[in-house]
């Protein structure tokens, strides 16, 4: 991921973070007015697990956990292979 991100130019630096799972970045928006830094944290989860976070109803407690850290950045997530796990079950 790294090599990709350095043959495309791509500025970034590697950072501790106490949420296990999650990538932290920044993004420039290109809005109308003044360009300005937007903040992300990325969770990579395997569809099992995303899957169990939401029967379990962890889910939102998941969200407010990465709120508490990061009360301003935009919250995604990234499944792998979650269309394969639904239709396998």
């Amino acid at each position: 991921l790294l090599t990709m991100f350095s043959e495309k130019n791509l500025n970034f630096q590697m950072e501790s973070n106490p949420i296990r799972g999650s990538i932290l970045w920044k993004m420039v928006s290109q809005s109308d007015q003044e360009p300005s830094l937007e903040p992300y944290i990325l969770f990579v989860l395997q569809a099992e697990e995303f899957c169990d976070l939401i029967s379990s109803g962890k889910f939102f407690n998941h969200v407010l956990e990465a709120r508490s850290h990061y009360p301003t950045f935009t919250i995604c997530y990234v499944t792998h292979k979650l269309t394969k796990y639904i239709y396998d079950r």
